[in-house]
């Protein structure tokens, strides 16, 4: 988390340095990041850095926080307009959110930041706590999703139905990022036709019905 410093900066110099650093860890992945870019990038000292922040480590984790709070808004804004209906909501969100982290101009930073998670132990790393840390999203979640339609009562369910919702996606864009090089390259099209498939099977089920055998 950034210093007092840096919160009581003017909300300009903030954007500036935060922009900087978004530049920096597109340009290169954390590990190759560098601190003496970022301050030149946003006109500052260097010992004004460390009065804003403790390191590289924590400047990336505040933008991804940033960030990540951007995309919950998101989420929000799609809920609300969709009146609690998850699978529109989440369609939409997906949809929205794949072109946002695949072709939109910061394409390479989200590019960069998934090349520093491990799929297998996202939720246990320094990166992953990062991207995963909770917000009040989970609770809104709960609050305005209409579940009357729904096979789910408790607030276990409803976690677990989240839970595997944005696991498949998390998933679905690790395969992406693995596989951009070779014969066949996963496309943009290829994550949207995976997470249509998701939604499809969690709404109707993978069991074809009895009439279509007839």
């Amino acid at each position: 988390m950034p210093k007092p410093t840096f919160l009581r900066l003017p909300a300009a110099k903030q954007e500036r340095m935060m922009a900087a650093a978004k530049v920096e860890f597109s340009r290169a992945v954390f590990a190759k990041a560098s601190i003496s870019n970022i301050i030149e990038l946003a006109g500052v000292p260097r010992g004004s850095f460390y009065q804003y922040f403790e390191d590289k480590q924590d400047i990336f984790f505040y933008l991804l926080e940033t960030d990540g709070q951007r995309f919950a808004d998101s989420f929000k804004e799609i809920i609300e307009a969709h009146q609690g209906d998850f699978f529109a909501a989440v369609t939409e969100f997906f949809d929205v959110t794949i072109d946002r982290l695949l072709q939109s101009d910061d394409a390479q930073f989200y590019s960069n930041v998934f090349a520093n998670m491990s799929f297998k132990s996202a939720s246990h790393s320094a990166f992953g706590e990062a991207v995963h840390r909770p917000t009040d999203a989970k609770h809104y979640l709960e609050e305005h999703i209409d579940f009357a339609g729904l096979k789910i009562n408790t607030t276990p369910q409803k976690q677990l139905l989240f839970r595997t919702v944005m696991g498949g996606f998390a998933q679905s864009l690790g395969y992406h990022y693995n596989h951009l090089d070779g014969e066949q390259p996963d496309t943009v099209a290829d994550v949207k036709k995976r997470m249509a498939w998701l939604l499809d099977w969690l709404q109707n089920g993978v069991l074809l019905k009895e009439d279509t055998h007839a």
